[in-house]
């Protein structure tokens, strides 16, 4: 069936890539990366009408941005700005700015 080939996501992005990461959702488009996202987007399930939710992962402060991952696993800091080099940015949120800085605490005590 459909739906089964559709869960090959290796499959699926053989099909699709050139459209990787496109959407036709106006609000959702706008929503920026991060590695360690305060939202997800629920497009449900099935065929049916299209639909996409933006649900909250935590308390989200007024004013705060609301960001998803653009990634669908997670990975080390490394292989993540390897994916999202597809997305024509190296990422800052956050956690990549904390790994960045333990990479280079435990590069500088290597180098002692």
């Amino acid at each position: 069936s459909i739906e089964d080939v559709l869960k090959n996501d290796d499959f699926v992005d053989s099909l699709l890539c050139p459209f990787d990461g496109a959407a036709l959702f106006s609000l959702i488009c706008t929503l920026n990366h991060s590695c360690s996202p305060n939202v997800v987007i629920d497009y449900g399930e099935g065929f049916g009408p299209a639909r996409a939710n933006v649900v909250a992962l935590r308390d989200i402060e007024a004013g705060e941005e609301l960001c998803f991952s653009y990634l669908r696993k997670q990975l080390p800091l490394a292989e993540r700005r390897h994916e999202l080099l597809d997305y024509g940015f190296t990422c800052s949120c956050p956690l990549c700015k904390k790994e960045e800085e333990e990479e280079k605490k435990g590069n500088a005590k290597s180098r002692r």
